[in-house]
């Protein structure tokens, strides 16, 4: 009986994570992509989506509201507007450059497409019918319009028909019911002629601060649907029966303007209310293991499991043009809550500190609202719950040049903030007695939009300028800094001769990626390390006619690793023929640096890669009797000290890559893996091994190949199965972030800044850690089975010996 005992209470404490198991908690999250909806149609099952301020029209069910289909109507990368109307089948778009199409309402695919000329195209659309035929009249600004039949695209000549104006229908006659608004709620009046006779129905459909924008009636019977549309980009779709309002379903199209993201631990999260005597009392604990027992026989069993595992992470998400952060739980993939952020200049999201969860970042946040030049609204809140833990605001004398993370001594907001403005004023959130400077000073730096960058320390009073650069006759238009709590578990990598390589491991490294904006011919310095050397006069061989001319390719793009404490730029390498589109990009691990740019003349993307040492030491450098001198303090301010070593190669990737990002573990075991988001939807990974700028370019030694290298091939294969997102597409990435959990074979990572949000867990070594899939879990529960009837077989027979013998 104790021993059925002892194994009851012990069985919910056995977890394991299986191998096929590891892609349960992706999750993808596609919105409309315009934001929030100005323009609604209805069409049989479908309500049709736009915004003429985006690039982006959609369609989704009426009854559930998932995505029908969804298109970027711009024909070019700085396509901001467009137009678009309805007909019975068909949906028409006029995008600001000109290009008309057509795309069939039911599945969207494009039926077909013209120009419509005009050098600056101001779209307009409208919807003609004559003789039971529809066609579109498009124009781009003044009097010329152009004429089109709607199902086949052909060129009409000009008709009589009046050019229907499609408004959205706010009245339903079959109901008698008229749909109107007053800030945040909906009111729905009995009318019987369209008329405002009796108020019916007072509806809250949104909060104060996210008035409503737009409604839209989508189903007119005895059954009333409509759609809800409010400023922030919340859309509802509402049905009304006899006076009775139902939700059918929420979308947040404003997810699909995500500028900033970050990734919280809510595993076994102690904060919040709740407080230690709680957890600690009898009836909870009690209470715990009774759920621990039942969690066997039911599904709670893996939700324990992911808080084991430390799976269980909060997305904090902030759109800047919304106003608005969200929560979104990684698990359930629902939004946890949100905070509405006063309509402001700018917003910033501010977290980082000392203090570090079990399972990895774990704390509170921090926005930063700039109303007006002179003030700055706060919130602080509680990352994983959302609670508001303070919250003010300061007046500003001048405008803000940087925000300064730091730890605070108050017992509600752990999270601090120095406000550097561009009069060197210091302003302290939450308070001076709560955030304090440390003693020797702290070091900081401003970054100028242009061109320049200025390193300071600041001490009490006193602002020390340190360092300066100043990129002439450049433009910053990148920039990245290295993660705040990153492991490496070695500061040095072993070579295939037993050699040392020391890692260049300085956390006040950053990338800045610049391009050349004015004329070299001014620089002499510059044109003079382009010009090909001559032959002296007479050296020439008459027999040799050909003319030798100057390189006329000159670099246009600049990757900066610089210093921010004493500001010197540590190494900078140029590249030539370098694009607008996609974005230079650039991210920071351990010592490695990647960077990825457009080639206008190949016609591919560049990845870069830097690896970062401080020196070697020998295989022999290192023995019982001998050792390297070697200095345990490092110093910013030392030239000599603080040059690394840098090793460089470039590579080709046959897809332009719009993000960046590098694979994350909890100890810094697990080799880390690059993350390239593709503007073709796709996110691969790539194994650092092939992008190492140490693979040789001629045959490899055997030192070479007993540490793995490969010899250099300049194209880098993307490999199907090492996209992470498998056939699902994730449009227009800009941002990928990742977190550890407490398997060290397992990596979070979150996708952001299109119109969708991609999750998924990742396994770049492999799953060490888990449990095969030709685990034989039959042939585990036999032996075990087998292996209790045995311990009471025996325990059994001995107790009988026992009996025997006392017996005797």
């Amino acid at each position: 009986m104790k021993f059925w005992t002892f194994l009851l209470a012990f069985a919910p404490f056995s977890s394991a994570l299986f191998e096929e198991e590891a892609g349960q908690l992706d999750f993808h999250i596609a919105t409309t992509g315009h934001g929030p909806v100005q323009v609604a149609y209805a069409i049989h099952d479908a309500v049709i989506t736009s915004n003429p301020d985006s690039c982006y029209t959609a369609s989704r069910n009426i009854r559930d509201g998932s995505l029908l289909w969804r298109h970027n109507v711009c024909s070019s990368t700085t396509g901001k507007g467009h137009a678009m109307t309805v007909g019975v089948q068909y949906v028409a778009t006029l995008d600001d450059g000109g290009i008309l199409r057509a795309w069939h309402a039911e599945n969207g695919l494009l039926v077909w497409d013209a120009v419509v000329h005009s050098p600056n195209c101001i779209p307009r659309l409208g919807v003609v019918t004559e003789k039971n035929e529809e066609y579109v009249v498009a124009s781009c600004g003044g009097n010329s319009k152009s004429v089109f039949h709607m199902p086949t695209g052909a060129l009409a000549p000009e008709i009589s028909g009046r050019i229907s104006d499609v408004k959205p229908a706010t009245f339903c006659a079959e109901a008698k019911l008229l749909l109107n608004f007053e800030g945040s709620v909906l009111k729905v009046w009995d009318s019987a002629n369209g008329n405002q006779d009796s108020l019916a129905v007072e509806w809250e459909a949104s909060s104060e601060n996210d008035p409503i924008a737009h409604v839209t009636l989508l189903k007119c019977s005895a059954s009333v649907k409509a759609l809800i549309s409010t400023q922030r980009g919340s859309t509802k779709v509402i049905a009304i029966e006899e006076k009775k309002i139902t939700t059918l379903w929420q979308a947040e199209e404003s997810l699909s303007s995500i500028s900033v993201g970050s990734l919280v631990d809510a595993s076994h999260y102690v904060g919040g209310e709740g407080t230690s005597h709680d957890l600690i009392s009898l009836p909870n604990r009690l209470q715990s293991q009774w759920s621990a027992i039942t969690s066997i026989f039911t599904t709670e069993r893996s939700d324990r499991r992911n808080h084991l595992f430390g799976f269980v992470k909060i997305a904090i998400l902030m759109s800047t043009s919304a106003n608005r952060i969200w929560a979104l739980d990684t698990i359930d993939r629902n939004i946890r809550y949100q905070i509405d952020l006063p309509e402001a200049n700018w917003h910033r999201l501010v977290h980082g500190g000392p203090w570090t969860g079990y399972h990895g970042d774990h704390g509170d946040y921090l926005a930063l609202s700039n109303i007006r030049n002179e003030q700055l609204e706060w919130i602080c809140w509680d990352g994983p719950t959302g609670k508001v833990l303070q919250k003010g605001a300061i007046q500003l004398k001048s405008p803000v040049a940087q925000i300064i993370p730091v730890e605070t001594s108050s017992t509600d907001c752990r999270q601090g903030a120095f406000v550097l403005t561009q009069d060197q004023s210091i302003y302290s959130i939450p308070s001076s007695d709560e955030v304090t400077f440390p003693e020797s000073g702290l070091y900081t730096h401003v970054v100028d939009t242009e061109n320049s960058l200025k390193t300071l320390l600041l001490r009490g009073s006193t602002r020390l300028t340190i360092g300066s650069t100043v990129f002439d006759g450049e433009k910053i238009i990148s920039l990245a800094y290295p993660p705040r709590h990153e492991s490496v578990q070695s500061p040095c990598s072993v070579m295939g001769d037993d050699s040392l390589l020391l890692k260049y491991l300085n956390p006040h490294l950053a990338v800045f990626i610049t391009e050349k904006v004015s004329s070299y011919k001014d620089d002499e310095m510059v044109s003079a390390m382009f010009q090909v050397n001559r032959k002296p006069v007479g050296a020439t061989d008459e027999s040799d006619n050909m003319e030798v001319s100057a390189v006329s390719t000159k670099p246009n793009l600049f990757i900066n690793v610089v210093d921010t404490v004493s500001g010197q730029v540590l190494y900078r390498i140029s590249h030539v023929n370098a694009a607008g589109f996609p974005k230079p990009q650039a991210v920071i691990s351990e010592n490695w640096i990647y960077y990825t740019f457009g080639n206008s003349k190949t016609r591919r993307s560049e990845l870069g890669v830097l690896s970062l040492y401080e020196g070697m030491i020998g295989s022999k450098g290192v023995t019982a009797f001998t050792s390297p001198e070697h200095s345990s303090t490092f110093s910013s301010l030392d030239a000599r000290d603080s040059k690394p070593v840098v090793l460089s190669k470039l590579y080709s990737l046959a897809k332009p890559v719009s993000a960046l990002g590098v694979t994350t573990s909890r100890s810094g075991i697990s080799s880390r893996r690059l993350l390239l988001a593709t503007v073709d939807g796709q996110i691969t990974g790539v194994d650092r091994k092939l992008v190492d700028p140490r693979r040789p370019l001629g045959q490899l030694k055997d030192s070479e190949k007993k540490e793995g290298l490969r010899p250099y091939t300049e194209l880098i294969p993307i490999v199907p199965y090492m996209t992470i997102n498998y056939n699902q597409t994730v449009e227009s990435v800009h941002t990928v972030i990742s977190a550890p959990t407490d398997l060290e074979s397992q990596s979070l990572v979150l996708a952001f800044g299109g119109p969708d949000i991609f999750f998924a867990r990742t396994s770049p070594a492999r799953g060490f850690d888990l449990l095969p899939d030709s685990f034989n879990r039959p042939l585990l529960s036999l032996v075990v089975a087998a292996l209790l009837v045995t311990v009471l077989v025996v325990d059994r027979m001995a107790a009988k010996k026992l009996k025997k013998q006392t017996w005797l």
